[in-house]
């Protein structure tokens, strides 16, 4: 080991120099070209039907809850509630307003109920039943358990985050050594080491290799632990 090392010293080391393969995309994408006539054709009847959808909305306030929300539930389910986001708010607060609790006898029906109730929470209007009925029940264990979910989901995905930038660093910077820095020798010891996964092996590495393999254990670990955790 240590005339490995050795001949690291003694010999010129002569990096090579990173040629990367140019991407196989080319300039496909600079060279789109808008086709000015037809967006314009598309923008014209767009704007009519914005119109049309524009008055449904405003014409559906003086309607039963049920059309209200089934109108509501169609433009966002179709993706095209953010041209009227203000006016589906105000509609909205309307409903929110008028009956807070749900207790309207619309919500004998369990499928208004379960709409008004998903559709006030994407919004983050704060839900709070108080109705005793079996549709309070399910509305409460829904409630509860959004809130739950909601949770983990934030700490797992803040997890997830930090996890995947490590990855990513990590995959960088052994994607560079292989590529752009290491010499044979080096890499072959380098390949050993991290086919081994074990700490002692550091010491066979060069000085500027070290850190970036504890670095891949310190990774190896942290997945080791996700996935007791049960990530």
């Amino acid at each position: 080991m240590a005339a490995v090392m050795s001949n690291y010293k003694e010999e010129e080391i002569v990096r090579p120099v990173a040629d990367f393969s140019p991407s196989l995309w080319g300039d496909r994408f600079y060279s789109f070209s808008l086709d000015n006539q037809v967006a314009e054709k598309y923008m014209q009847e767009i704007e009519t039907l914005k119109e049309q959808t524009r008055s449904m909305l405003s014409d559906a306030c003086e309607r039963t809850l049920v059309e209200k929300l089934n109108l509501i539930d169609i433009v966002e389910r179709l993706g095209i509630a953010y041209h009227f986001e203000k006016q589906i708010e105000d509609m909205l607060d309307q409903i929110y307003n008028a009956d807070p609790n749900f207790e309207a006898h619309e919500y004998d029906d369990l499928t208004t109920l379960s709409v008004q109730f998903r559709i006030l929470r994407q919004h983050g209007y704060n839900i709070s039943p108080k109705e005793e009925s079996k549709n309070g029940v399910l509305l409460r264990f829904a409630k509860l358990d959004y809130n739950l979910l909601q949770m983990l989901h934030k700490q797992e995905l803040s997890e997830a985050r930090v996890m995947l930038a490590k990855t990513i660093a990590m995959i960088s910077i052994v994607d560079d050594t292989f590529d752009a820095y290491g010499i044979v020798k080096e890499l072959e010891v380098y390949t050993d080491a991290i086919q081994s996964g074990i700490l002692s092996q550091i010491d066979r590495l060069p000085e500027y290799m070290k850190i970036g393999y504890k670095a891949l254990l310190d990774l190896y670990g942290d997945y080791e632990k996700g996935v007791v955790k049960g990530w």
